[in-house]
């Protein structure tokens, strides 16, 4: 499975760099096509919050929402929140969503994190045995 971080699924909706949209497009035909995408309840509430925060129309709000909201979406349980604090200890407990979604990666089994968030990701990337891919 390849969970794809916010700001991926960002990128796939909203065109801010053409390449970055094309190439997100294409990362979720595939991971669609195979049935290797995989997203979070996490990653839906932070997707919602951050089209609000670039003032997308709310109507394009709701249709990302229907578009990946599902009752198979995985949340974080309390041993999950752990692993995602032992990891934000590493990185100064600034980045805790970012610990979350690897440690939510780590435990339902996805063997890839696609993000665009070098800063974060990168001194997450030796504390993970997911193959993290730094787009």
């Amino acid at each position: 499975m390849r969970y794809f971080d916010t700001n991926v699924l960002i990128n796939y909706l909203v065109e801010q760099d053409t390449e970055k949209q094309l190439q997100a497009k294409r990362l979720y035909a595939e991971s669609a096509a195979n049935q290797t995408f995989f997203i979070t309840l996490l990653s839906l509430q932070e997707l919602t919050y951050a089209l609000a925060k670039i003032k997308v129309e709310q109507a394009e709000i709701e249709d990302a929402y229907e578009k990946w909201h599902s009752p198979e979406l995985q949340d974080y349980s309390p041993d999950i929140f752990a692993r995602a604090f032992w990891l934000s200890r590493y990185i100064g407990f600034k980045h805790t969503n970012d610990c979350l979604h690897t440690a939510m990666g780590e435990a339902y089994g996805c063997t890839e994190l696609i993000t665009y968030n070098r800063k974060d990701f990168v001194r997450i990337q030796p504390l993970t045995s997911l193959k993290i891919i730094i787009l």
